[in-house]
């Protein structure tokens, strides 16, 4: 995963991929949404994990029940098939290393997921999760398109 030049990479955790999932195409202009647009146009890459995908398919399906949540996960797995990398669950060891940085367990897997993949910005609604992470920027999807406006200003100023 690593060799991608200058072109940011973005890993997406559950949350930001039920969202994205759940957003109403293409009038709603939601974080998630405009994110995946700029992956559409090769500004920035879109990673997500085997287990992000998982656990958002079971929470779109727990939250919407089963025809909405069928209609929904099918949305969300062909997004994922034609704008998203998927990397494999990372091993036990990168689990155990990342469980010292983040405050839930269930989140190392995010995390380790990330950097194994050299991503920069791991999208996600539970920061507060990830207040001790190392070598990454945490953000929601919000707070990484505000980041990002604010550098392509300050780029033409």
């Amino acid at each position: 995963m690593s060799g991608y030049g200058s072109v940011l990479s973005v890993c997406w955790d559950a949350d930001s991929l039920f969202r994205l999932a759940s957003t109403k195409l293409p009038e709603e202009r939601s974080a998630t949404l405009t994110i995946l647009r700029l992956a559409m146009l090769g500004l920035l890459i879109s990673v997500t994990s085997i287990d992000a995908l998982v656990e958002a398919r079971r929470s779109l399906r727990n939250v919407y029940g089963k025809e909405k949540g069928r209609r929904f996960v099918r949305r969300l797995r062909q997004m994922v098939r034609q704008h998203f990398q998927v990397v494999p669950t990372p091993s036990p060891d990168q689990v155990q290393v990342a469980l010292s940085e983040v405050s839930d367990p269930a989140d190392a897997l995010i995390l380790a997921a990330c950097k194994g993949a050299n991503c920069l910005v791991p999208l996600t609604y539970n920061t507060r999760h990830f207040l001790r992470v190392k070598r990454v920027r945490v953000l929601t999807p919000r707070n990484f398109l505000e980041r990002l406006r604010r550098a392509l200003w300050e780029g033409f100023r």
